[in-house]
């Protein structure tokens, strides 16, 4: 059986030093909703330690995880090794700078989409991975094969139709045109997902993947090899962004 990790991407955003950067970067909003900068996006309640236990208890195939962050460490992180229930190499801390290397001029960023942009370039990361936020929780167990099928991410979610097709976007794309109210630009998952099946050549539906764990494969890479400066595109806004990189 073939390794496979977990990268989690976490932030304690009640962490002064953290909220200060914010501070400082909130008027690099242009093109961002509101919701990007409140600072319950950002809040810490300890979620990432019942992930990890979790993980610990249901997926006991997993090799490594990975927790990316920004100059932090969670608290209790080092817990489950003291603990004996993990070597302590099991769990591993990379900051943002490693993962943006060659994008550092991006840092600091409080974009989570274009944080999961880069997790691929977590050193020394398996080929198969999973890519998990510290809010996300298993309740039973697991198998590898939940995951990866052949080698394969094995996906879930449904097709769905893309904005120009779905009635009710237009219809309040159209009211907001005739009202003269500036267009929606509420960075979702969503929308996200619909642009790089658009991208990546997909037909008139997508998948659709929800808010859950993503099994992922680092040949990602190719993907942004194909398409040039799509990942600086990508990771340009500090806040998240359906629009413009900052």
């Amino acid at each position: 059986m073939h390794s496979i990790y977990i990268v989690i991407a976490w932030v304690d955003g009640d962490d002064p030093a953290h909220a200060r950067k914010r501070r400082a970067y909130r008027q690099d909003t242009a093109g961002s909703h509101n919701e990007a900068v409140v600072s319950t996006r950002f809040l810490n309640r300890g979620e990432i330690y019942y992930c990890i236990a979790q993980i610990l208890k249901y997926a006991t195939f997993v090799n490594r995880i990975w927790v990316i962050t920004d100059n932090q460490r969670p608290a209790l992180i080092d817990s489950f090794a003291a603990a004996g229930l993990v070597e302590p190499d099991y769990i591993q801390i990379v900051d943002h700078k490693s993962v943006f290397r060659g994008y550092e001029t991006f840092l600091p960023t409080f974009n989570s989409l274009s944080i999961e942009a880069v997790v691929w370039r977590v050193p020394d990361l398996a080929e198969h991975f999973v890519y998990m936020n510290d809010d996300f929780f298993l309740n039973r167990r697991r198998q590898p094969t939940d995951l990866f099928v052949a080698g394969k991410s094995r996906l879930s979610g449904w097709y769905a139709d893309p904005s120009h097709r779905r009635a009710k976007i237009r219809l309040r794309r159209f009211l907001r045109k005739i009202t003269f109210r500036q267009p929606n630009n509420r960075p979702s998952f969503r929308i996200a997902q619909e642009l790089g099946a658009k991208l990546a050549g997909v037909g008139e539906q997508f998948l659709h993947v929800g808010h859950h764990p993503h099994p992922l494969n680092t040949t990602v890479a190719y993907f942004f090899g194909l398409f040039g400066g799509r990942l600086r595109r990508q990771v340009g806004a500090a806040f998240a962004n359906a629009t413009n990189p900052r």
